[in-house]
């Protein structure tokens, strides 16, 4: 914890300019990572509704990725949920509901 005693002796146009390469580097890695799950199953858990549309439920999947659903009378949240991811909407995914059979 030595580093804490130091002084700040970098500006903050710098401090903005690396944080800005930073979140501009993760948004890069978001999106790849949300490509690669486009077309495949997931398994999500319910557990909000979506802050954009109140016809929409979101969900999390096991490794943590927003998949936003459709309402449908029957879910619930808490519920689990096999999806098919469709189509990526900012930083979640949009996954279709996949009927049992």
């Amino acid at each position: 914890m030595a580093a804490r005693r130091l002084p700040d002796d970098v500006p903050a146009a710098v401090k903005e300019e690396r944080l800005a390469r930073l979140m501009t580097l993760q948004e890069r890695m978001t999106l790849r990572q949300l490509q690669r799950q486009l077309g495949r199953e997931l398994e999500i858990v319910l557990d909000e509704t979506s802050k954009k549309q109140e016809t929409q439920l979101r969900g999390r999947s096991r490794n943590n990725l927003r998949v936003i659903v459709d309402r449908e009378p029957d879910l619930a949240l808490g519920q689990r949920l096999r999806v098919r991811a469709r189509s990526i909407a900012g930083s979640s995914l949009i996954g279709e509901r996949l009927r049992e059979v």
